[in-house]
Parts: structure tokens; C-alpha cells; sequence
């Protein structure tokens, strides 16, 4: 697809991401070609399939360029040089030649964009680990994509809870961190929520392995005790929160319970929790 540069409009070079036609980390099978545009502080950047052989879905029989789409697909993918991006597809029509085939004609597809969507795979795939990974958040994320907060959200959900449930996170930890945080302030028609963070403290850097409602000793007995026995004979040290509530006994585990914020620089005494 080919602009006519407006005088408000500067020609830029494409970033070179923006020529790895589209791809997120899991998809490698397409190939584009991309040209761009700036416009008004964001980029447009008009793309188009390189393929020159298909065959037909269906009977697999090599198919025809047929026509183009005359409305073209717009979707938001990854910021170039601090500008927003946006994507312009002008999607082939394939024909199938052979005339006994019931498929007759076909609009192409990429896994790189799915139909109806705001923004790219790639980009739906790079907005999760931002939040989650880099604890910008969804707010953020969704200003610089050029989406709303709801498009954002759905990628985090999407991409994030395969992650959050993978058994293999929870492995290899050795030192816990627990600290109550509030999670919701207080409103005219309800009270402040907490909420109990489990942190791995095991690595140079905090991960925070799960969110648990309440603030609560039996909330936090509650979660050891859904750990494997395995599990919890690997835990050496903990550090908790000086909050009295978590100041219980849980008869699985032997740890060090660290008295002061933050965890990583507590003293620390030997104690033996046992579930309530």
C-alpha cells in the first residue's frame, strides 16, 4: 500500500522490527514487507504479505491472486522510536482455479494478527510482560499502545494466567517472603481489602510467586499446605511480615521468621508454625 506524503507528513525508515513481518516470539512463518509514514507524532506503517505461492484450503490446489480488500485492516502494534505505530494491511483475495473445488475465493490471514483485532500478537504478547514482568501498569501500557485499558487487560489475562499456572514456577525455592499489602482502599460502602504476598527471595532480585486473600495466619497456613511436602522441606528461610496476624504455628514446616521490614535485610529467630 502506497501514500502520497502530505505536507505535514515526514517519510521515516521502518524500524527493524517492524520488518520481522509481524512476528511474536512463537510465530516465524510469514514474511511482510513494510514501508512507513509519520503522522501528526505517530507512525503508520503499510504492510502486505510477501507469499507469491498458495494453495487452496481446501483442495490444495496452487490459487490465483484474485483482488485486494478495499477497506484495509488498521492495528496497533509496537512503538517505534517512542511514536506509536500503527499498521495498515491491505488484505489479498486468493481464487482457487480448480473448478470442481467448493472453495472459490478466500481473504489471506496471518496468526500475527488475529481478525477483529486492536493490536498485534506481538503486541498483545510484549503489553503482559510489562505488567507483569516489569510492573508498569495496564493504564500505562495501554496510553503508549494507543488501546484502551480493556484491550490490555485481556492480553495480560490471556498470556499471564498459562504463566501464573505453570507448576515449574513455584520450583527451586529455598527463602519465602510474606508481607501484607492493601490491596483495594476503603470506599463509603466498604473497608480497606488486604491481601498476602508470597515472594521467592531465593535470587538477587524478589518474585513474587502468589497474591493470597486475607492477611491472616490461617490464609497463609492455607497456602503452605497446598504446597507439596517436597516443597515445603526446601524452604529454609522465611521472612515475614511483622503484622500480628501472621504470628501462628504450621506444624508442616520449619523456617526462620524474620522481625522487621524488609525481609531481605530482617534478623531473624527460629520458629515452627503448625496449621490452625
Amino acid at each position: 500500500m502506497k501514500r502520497t506524503p502530505q505536507p505535514d507528513t515526514e517519510l521515516v525508515r521502518p524500524a527493524s522490527t517492524a520488518l520481522s513481518a509481524l512476528r511474536s516470539p512463537r510465530q516465524h512463518n510469514r514474511r511482510t514487507s513494510a514501508s512507513a509514514i509519520k503522522l501528526d507524532g505517530e507512525v503508520e506503517q503499510a504492510i502486505e504479505t510477501t507469499e507469491r505461492v498458495v494453495g487452496c484450503p481446501d483442495c490444495g490446489v496452487l490459487a490465483q491472486s484474485h483482488d485486494r480488500r478495499p477497506v484495509p485492516v488498521r492495528v496497533r502494534d509496537l512503538p517505534a522510536a517512542g511514536r506509536a505505530v500503527t499498521l495498515v494491511w491491505v488484505k489479498r483475495v486468493w481464487r482457487c482455479v480448480e473448478a470442481a473445488c467448493a472453495v472459490q475465493t478466500w481473504t489471506e490471514r496471518s496468526e500475527a494478527i488475529r481478525p477483529r483485532a486492536s493490536l498485534t500478537e506481538r503486541a498483545r504478547f510484549e503489553a503482559c510482560r510489562r505488567v507483569g514482568q516489569d510492573g508498569h501498569t495496564v493504564a500505562q501500557v495501554a496510553g503508549q499502545l494507543g488501546v484502551g485499558w480493556a484491550t490490555v487487560m485481556a492480553a495480560v489475562r490471556e498470556y499471564g494466567y498459562p504463566l501464573v499456572d505453570d507448576p515449574a514456577r513455584l520450583e527451586q525455592v529455598s527463602v519465602l517472603g510474606v508481607d501484607e499489602t492493601a490491596f483495594q482502599g476503603a470506599g463509603p460502602r466498604r473497608s480497606t481489602t488486604f491481601v498476602t504476598g508470597v515472594v521467592d527471595l531465593s535470587g538477587p532480585t524478589a518474585r513474587l510467586l502468589d497474591v493470597v486473600p486475607s492477611r491472616s495466619g490461617r490464609a497463609l497456613s492455607q497456602w503452605v499446605n497446598h504446597r507439596s511436602t517436597e516443597w515445603r522441606d526446601g524452604i529454609s528461610v522465611a521472612a515475614l511480615d511483622p503484622f500480628r496476624g501472621y504470628a501462628v504455628r504450621h506444624e508442616a514446616l520449619v523456617i526462620r521468621v524474620g522481625c522487621k521490614d524488609p525481609p531481605l535485610v530482617c534478623r531473624s529467630r527460629l520458629v515452627k508454625l503448625r496449621a490452625v
